[in-house]
C-alpha cells in the first residue's frame, strides 16, 4: 500500500474539519448547558443557555476584534494582544493577559498554548494562566517563524514548525513541563500551513491541497 494511500481513512477524518468553509464550532462540553458566542458587531460576549436556548447573560470585550475559546466550563476571551479568564458564574472579566502581537491563541483540556509570529511558544494550565511569563527568554520552545499549535484533548500542546517540518510537543508530566520534538513531517519542511488539527495526539497539516502527517502526505485535489 502506497504512502497516499494509507493516509486516505485518517485523511477523510480530519479534512472536513479543516477545509469545510462553514461556521466555525467550538466542540465544548455542554455539562451546563452554556455555550458562549460572540456578537461582534454589538462587541459583546454572550453565554447561551442550549437546553432552554436562552441568552442569559454577557460581559462587553474591551477590543473590536475578539473571540471565545472554550473547554468544558474553561471560558477565554481572546482579544489583539490580550487573553482573559472569563467567570462563567460571576459573568464578568478577570485582569488581561499581555499577549505578544499578533500571537496566537490556542486551548483545550486546561491547557492554554499561546505561539508568537516568531516561533515563541508559552504553554500554561488555564487555572495559571494569570501567572503566565511571556517573555522570549521564558519560552517553553522556540520555533520558527510561522509556527502553528493546536492543543490535544488530553492537554498537550503540538506545534508545527514550517521551517523544519517538525511538531514539538509539550506537555505537563508529575508537574513538570515535558518538552519533546518529533521526526519531520512527510514533506512538511518548508510548507506554509493553512490549518492545522489534532487527531487523538496526532498533528495534521494542510498546505496546498495536501494533508501532511508523521508518516504520511494525502493530496485533496481529487476529493
Amino acid at each position: 500500500m502506497t504512502t497516499v494511500a494509507a493516509a486516505v481513512v485518517p485523511a477523510l477524518l480530519v479534512v472536513l474539519a479543516l477545509v469545510n468553509p462553514g461556521v466555525k464550532v467550538a466542540q465544548v462540553d455542554l455539562h451546563d448547558g452554556s455555550v458562549w458566542i460572540t456578537a461582534r458587531s454589538a462587541q459583546k460576549l454572550g453565554r447561551f443557555n442550549a437546553q432552554i436556548k436562552e441568552l442569559n447573560g454577557g460581559v462587553v470585550a474591551n477590543r473590536d476584534q475578539f473571540d471565545v475559546l472554550q473547554s468544558g466550563p474553561d471560558v477565554l476571551l481572546v482579544e489583539a494582544g490580550a487573553a482573559t479568564v472569563v467567570d462563567p458564574a460571576a459573568v464578568s472579566l478577570s485582569t488581561p493577559v499581555a499577549l505578544p502581537a499578533g500571537a496566537a491563541v490556542a486551548m483545550d483540556a486546561g491547557t492554554v498554548a499561546v505561539t508568537s509570529p516568531e516561533g515563541g511558544l508559552w504553554v500554561s494550565a488555564f487555572s495559571a494562566l494569570a501567572g503566565i511569563s511571556l517573555d522570549p527568554g521564558a519560552a517553553d520552545a522556540t520555533l520558527g517563524a510561522g509556527a502553528v499549535t493546536v492543543v490535544t484533548k488530553g492537554g498537550a500542546a503540538l506545534a508545527f514548525d514550517p521551517t523544519t517540518g517538525r511538531v514539538t510537543r509539550v506537555e505537563v508530566v508529575d508537574g513538570e513541563k515535558v518538552v519533546t520534538t518529533g521526526p519531520e513531517l512527510e514533506g512538511a519542511k518548508g510548507i506554509v500551513p493553512e490549518a492545522v488539527a489534532a487527531v487523538g495526539d496526532t498533528l495534521v497539516v494542510l498546505a496546498a491541497g495536501r494533508l501532511h502527517a508523521d508518516g504520511w502526505v494525502a493530496d485533496l485535489s481529487s476529493l
